[in-house]
């Protein structure tokens, strides 16, 4: 029974954990904005809203692609709209849920961006 219990709280803190990464983000450069929503078993996130008028064309494209909870945070692609590719990137909450630390793989290289979550 003891272990039953201690599986519960486990399932029920991962639960809580995955569900603080939706909402909306604002980017390192305060230049765009990518909602965070649960769309089946993984995490999205959408551009809703940007700066640059040349990137206003762009709303609603998947800039986080495919996150799926880890034991450290989240792991999943981000999408470049400069670069038209997508990246290996992991993401990891920080200041209590108010920010996240989105890693990024390129190459033989990585570059960490920390982005701002925005109060709906």
């Amino acid at each position: 029974m003891r272990h039953f219990i201690i599986l519960i709280l486990l399932t029920l803190s991962c639960l809580a954990a995955k569900a603080q990464i939706s909402g909306t983000w604002l980017n390192e450069e305060g230049n765009a904005h990518v909602k965070v929503a649960e769309e089946g078993n993984m995490y999205q996130g959408k551009l809703v809203w940007a700066k640059n008028e040349k990137a206003k064309d762009k709303m609603g494209t998947q800039i986080f692609i495919d996150l799926k909870a880890t034991s450290k945070g989240w792991e999943g692609k981000v999408y470049s709209l400069k670069k038209n590719a997508a990246y290996p990137a992991k993401f990891k909450l920080k200041d209590e849920g108010k920010s996240l630390d989105m890693t990024v793989k390129y190459g033989f290289m990585s570059y960490t961006r920390t982005w701002t979550r925005v109060e709906d």
